[in-house]
């Protein structure tokens, strides 16, 4: 078997070298009928042939499937759910020490995000233990169809189960963990010809890569699980706190309401080149909080704080303004720019405030002015199509372009998207940090490629840190690249004390 291969040759290797008279060993051959068998062998070697050199050995060969294959079941059973499939409480523990170790030597964000089932009591209590398996079954069956590739799940106990959300941001993590619940609650549960209707509450915990431990980010996902069942269930929050100076603990939600209030919210940015000839093509707007004591707080420390609040839309509004004065400066000798600025469903919900941010737009500048390009995430897209295209008009009316962000979706899924006007996809990091490792993720990047070639989209791959990663994606088509590789973000940009907000 190819997995047991290099074992047998190094035995073979110091074998041939007489650094080992006697062997055993258990792999894999293929049976005449086509099938593994597992085979346990043991001998040893006899002296060599003065004149061929040959080593003679001698032993036996038993076969050892039936074992082999009782102590495989029991090693699965040792550490999976036999009622999900999924990890059981000892098969997580055990894969998020080593997930979260892995992370930290690879300098990897991630997250870990605990979900608990709403009202799971009631079911059992009024359709019985059989209802309740019905449920945790189907359950598991659409949190792992509606997974990210490089996350795993698993029960954590009962009715809860955890998600390992490997590379992701807060942010990111928050749209993952809303699109699996979501698909938990879109479908009614059937059991014995009645339906079940079922939602998730969830809590999220990013981790620190310099300080956390696996049982630190457990209890301030588990902390923010509790919070999301005290404000009414079937939500996510995420757990935001930081510290100021000397050593107080200020939850995030403050630091976010004093920043708004203060306008204290600014833009950084990050650049996009060709992948082609590394040419500058665009930038990408960052929110950054500005505090009292100095600090600089990245979005993903206070994005998913802010959804919880319900103010995203004010942090949209404020990110937008910084662009449109960042884009007066924009230099435009390379050749006609593109400025992304993200926006969150929440913003569209307000088309007041879009058609006020719209009219701050100046009439188009000719080809060689940065276009405005306005950025919703593929959950949106795919949820709220058409009233996003109504919310999106006031942009699209004053020369903007659209961007989806976060695509993690086939080419048949961008293909249904042709009514939408879409200028770009932003493919989601993590199929990025994967494209080189994976022979299926490139098939997946190259396929959503050409259909976006055919459609006249561009396509742009995000997390780019080292040259293999940018290589792999500009041989697959990829035409634009942002990442460490090209450019690390700017110091936020602030504006005069005169500047109008």
């Amino acid at each position: 078997h190819p997995e047991d291969r290099p074992k047998i040759e190094e035995i073979a290797e110091r074998m041939r070298h007489g650094d080992n008279g006697r062997f055993e060993a258990e792999y894999r051959l293929r049976h005449r009928d086509g099938e593994w068998i597992w085979v346990l062998d043991r001998g040893g070697a006899h002296g060599r042939d003065a004149d061929t050199g040959e080593i003679r050995f001698s032993g036996t060969r038993v076969d050892v499937t039936r074992r082999k294959q009782a102590e495989l079941s029991l090693e699965y059973l040792a550490d999976h759910d036999t009622l999900t499939g999924l990890f059981n409480r000892r098969g997580v523990d055990l894969s998020l020490r080593h997930s979260h170790a892995q992370c930290v030597r690879t300098r990897t964000p991630h997250c870990v995000s605990i979900l608990d089932l709403d009202h799971f009591k009631r079911v059992n209590d009024t359709r019985g233990h059989l209802a309740g398996d019905q449920v945790l079954r189907v359950v598991a069956e659409r949190l792992l169809t509606n997974s990210r590739d490089a996350d795993w799940i698993g029960r954590w106990g009962g009715e809860e189960f955890l998600v390992f959300l490997h590379g992701a941001t807060e942010a990111q993590a928050v749209a993952a963990v809303d699109r699996l619940r979501w698909a938990v609650a879109a479908e009614p549960i059937w059991f014995q010809g009645q339906q079940l209707r079922i939602t998730l509450s969830a809590g999220i915990a990013a981790c620190d890569l310099c300080d956390d431990t696996p049982d630190a980010v457990l209890g301030r996902a588990d902390t923010a699980l509790f919070l999301a069942k005290q404000q009414g269930r079937n939500r996510t929050c995420v757990s935001g706190w930081t510290t100021r100076a000397r050593g107080s603990v200020v939850p995030m939600a403050v630091v976010v309401q004093d920043a708004i209030r203060a306008a204290e919210l600014h833009g950084a940015y990050q650049p996009i080149v060709d992948l082609e000839d590394r040419r500058f093509v665009g930038e990408e707007t960052l929110a950054r909080i500005l505090t009292s004591d100095g600090r600089i707080l990245p979005a993903d420390s206070f994005i998913g704080v802010a959804q919880d609040l319900g103010l995203l839309h004010r942090i949209d509004e404020m990110l937008f303004r910084a662009a449109l004065r960042h884009r007066a400066e924009m230099p435009t000798r390379d050749g006609p720019l593109s400025l992304f600025v993200n926006l969150s469903g929440d913003l569209l919900h307000h088309p007041a405030r879009v058609a006020a941010l719209a009219e701050r737009l100046p009439l188009p500048t000719g080809p060689l002015g940065a276009r405005m390009v306005v950025t919703v995430s593929e959950y949106d897209v795919r949820d709220e199509g058409t009233r996003l295209a109504r919310s999106l008009a006031p942009f699209l009316e004053h020369d903007c372009l659209l961007a989806i962000r976060d695509w993690s979706g086939d080419a048949a899924a961008l293909e249904r998207m042709h009514p939408l006007p879409i200028s770009f996809i932003r493919f989601d990091p993590g199929l990025s940090q994967r494209a080189p490792l994976c022979e299926r993720t490139r098939t997946k990047i190259q396929g959503v490629q050409q259909a976006a070639m055919r459609l006249g989209i561009i396509c742009i791959a995000h997390h780019i840190e080292d040259e293999e990663t940018a290589n792999v994606l500009h041989a697959l088509g990829v035409c634009w690249g942002q990442g460490f590789l090209f450019g690390r973000p700017s110091d936020p940009v602030i504006p005069p004390p005169d500047t109008p907000a």
